[in-house]
């Protein structure tokens, strides 16, 4: 049977639960424009998009911290959402309905993610995957403070490269937008 070091399963756990607070976060400062994109996807009756707009960033902070203090719970949470999330942009491709904002631009330019399209899902599929790492026994060992350290500074890089990765590929998308790729 394979055992992972639990740093790995904290890691992993923390990371999500990094960057479901940070996108809890985004969307709950500008709920009205988080309210737009959720009615853009055509699917929440238009009487329940601000509800949705206000819920969906909440049981988003709910899940940052279930993956810290109940991980079984936080990665099953997790999970569901990134699921949901990605079956509902390809219900919106295969619809038709992709030139809307994904949503999980935070903040950043739009051109981004500029339309749905399946590397969205793709995305939460590969999301999904690398959650569940989590969910691998781990050994039984103490956390000491060069522990600490270490998964600071990888959460640290782990941040960097996203957004490193995320500028790329709104520049290219720019780049394509204005002839030059």
């Amino acid at each position: 049977m394979m055992v992972f070091d639990p740093f790995i399963s904290l890691y992993v756990r923390t990371a999500f639960a990094l960057l479901f607070i940070l996108a809890a976060m985004h969307k709950l400062r500008n709920v009205s424009e988080f309210a737009d994109i959720v009615k853009g996807y055509n699917i929440v009756p238009l009487w329940a998009v601000a509800g949705v707009g206000i819920i969906l960033p909440l049981f988003e902070a709910f899940v940052a911290a279930m993956l810290l203090l109940f991980p079984v719970v936080g990665i099953a949470a997790a999970s569901a959402l990134l699921t949901a999330y990605g079956l509902v942009i390809a219900f919106n491709i295969a619809r038709g309905n992709t030139q809307i904002d994904c949503g999980c631009s935070w903040g950043r330019a739009k051109t981004a993610f500029p339309a749905l399209t399946w590397a969205l899902v793709l995305r939460n599929i590969l999301l999904v995957i690398v959650l569940a790492i989590s969910l691998v026994p781990t050994t039984a060992r103490a956390f000491g403070l060069m522990d600490a350290a270490t998964l600071g500074l990888v959460l640290c890089f782990t941040f960097f490269a996203g957004k490193a990765g995320f500028t790329l590929v709104a520049v290219y998308n720019r780049m394509r937008e204005v002839g030059h790729v």
